[in-house]
C-alpha cells in the first residue's frame, strides 16, 4: 500500500492541497466545517506526517519548545546548559513529552520572533538567551503556554523558575566568616555592566547585616574573554589584601588556580559557584572547598513539571519558584 499523502487528504476532502497545508500548520484561518472534513479523512485514510497529525483529536502535540542560544557550538562545551537539559529530558520523558530544541535567533531593530506553526508545541521553555525579552513577549501574544529559566523582566510577572542567588551569595559569605577570613571579594563578569546582580545584593546584604565594611572595589568586574583574566585578577586580589573570595564558574582558570596553586591556594579561601559541575575533576586540592551547588538538573526538571501543569490547567496561578541555595564541601579529593 502506497504511502498517503497530503494530495490524498485533499482529494477526499473535496479542497486544494493549500487548504490542508493551512490547516497543518495554522498559518491561515480556516473554516470550522473545511477543518472537519480535513480532520475525518486524516482519521479514515490514517495519515500520520508528524507531531501534529498525530494530535488532532486531543489538540496536543506533546512537545515542548526549547529557546536557547544561538551559538549551538557552544553547547558541547556548556556543562551547565548540558546538565539542564538533560533534566528537562527526563522529565519530560516520565510525562510522555518530547523536546524540540529551536536555537535562538539574530536581533535587530523592531524584530519580532515568527512562531512557527509548521513546528507546534504546547508550550517553552525560554532560558537566559540574548533575546529573552523578545521570545518572551512573542509567545505571550500568542497565548503559548511557557517557563522562563532565569530572573524575568521587572515589567512581566509570568511563570519563572531560577536560582536565589541572593541567597546563594549571602550564605557563601557567611560560610567564609566562620572560616575566619577577614578580608572577603567576589569576582563577576563585566558584562553586566553598570546593572547589580543578585550575587552582588546578597553579597552586599551579607557585609552589612554581619557589621562588615563593604567596599566596592572588592567586587572585581572582568572580562571572562580577555586571555590574561587570570593574571590580573590574582594581582587584584593580592593588591586589595583579599584572604577570601567569592568566585563564578565562569572563572574556571581562576578557579583552577586558587585551588590548586600552593602559592595562592594557602593565602586564599575560595567559595565557587556551581563548583560541582566539574568537581569530579579535581583529584588533588590542597584544602577543603566550600561551593555553591548549580541545580542545574533540578532547575531543568522543575522546569518542565511546571510548564506541564500550566499546559494542562491554564487558569492556574503565575508560578515564581526561586530554589534554595545548597553549600557543599568537598573533602575527598585533598592532596598534600
Amino acid at each position: 500500500m502506497s504511502k498517503v499523502t497530503i494530495k490524498d487528504i485533499a482529494k477526499g476532502a473535496g479542497v486544494s492541497i493549500s487548504t490542508v497545508s493551512y490547516v497543518l500548520s495554522g498559518k491561515r484561518s480556516v473554516s470550522e466545517e473545511v477543518k472537519k472534513k480535513i480532520y475525518e479523512q486524516i482519521e479514515l485514510l490514517n495519515y500520520k506526517p508528524d507531531a501534529v497529525a498525530r494530535s488532532f483529536k486531543s489538540r496536543k502535540t506533546n512537545i515542548i519548545g526549547l529557546y536557547c542560544a544561538k551559538k549551538t557550538d557552544t553547547l558541547n562545551t556548556d556543562i551547565f546548559f548540558l546538565k539542564m537539559i538533560s533534566g528537562m529530558m527526563d522529565a519530560a520523558e516520565k510525562r510522555n513529552y518530547k523536546i524540540l530544541v529551536l536555537n535562538e535567533m539574530e536581533a535587530s531593530e523592531n524584530f519580532v520572533i515568527p512562531i512557527d506553526k509548521t513546528f507546534p508545541i504546547d508550550g517553552a521553555v525560554v532560558t537566559g538567551t540574548m533575546n529573552s525579552q523578545l521570545y518572551l513577549n512573542q509567545l505571550q501574544s500568542e497565548n503559548i503556554p511557557f517557563v522562563l529559566i532565569g530572573k524575568p523582566p521587572k515589567d512581566m510577572t509570568i511563570n519563572y523558575i531560577d536560582n536565589d542567588n541572593v541567597k546563594a551569595a549571602y550564605q557563601a559569605v557567611e560560610a567564609l566568616i566562620k572560616k575566619d577570613v577577614k578580608s572577603i571579594g567576589m569576582v563577576t563578569d563585566s558584562g553586566m555592566g553598570t546593572r547589580i546582580s543578585d550575587f552582588e545584593i546578597g553579597y552586599m546584604m551579607a557585609h552589612n547585616d554581619y557589621q562588615i565594611p563593604y567596599k566596592s572595589e572588592h567586587i572585581i568586574r572582568f572580562d571572562v574573554t580577555k586571555p590574561s583574566y587570570v593574571e590580573s585578577i590574582i594581582e587584584r586580589i593580592k593588591h586589595y589584601k583579599l584572604d577570601g573570595v567569592l568566585v563564578s564558574l565562569l572563572f574556571n582558570k581562576l578557579i583552577n588556580q586558587l585551588l590548586t596553586n600552593p602559592l595562592i591556594a594557602n593565602d586564599i579561601t575560595t567559595v565557587s559557584f556551581g563548583f560541582d559541575l566539574v568537581a569530579e575533576h579535581y583529584q588533588y586540592l590542597n584544602k577543603p572547598l566550600d561551593y555553591i551547588e548549580s541545580n542545574a538538573y533540578r532547575l531543568g526538571s522543575e522546569a518542565i513539571a511546571t510548564l506541564i501543569e500550566v499546559i494542562n490547567n491554564p487558569e492556574a496561578e503565575t508560578t515564581q519558584s526561586l530554589l534554595p541555595p545548597v553549600i557543599t564541601t568537598l573533602n575527598s579529593a585533598i592532596g598534600n
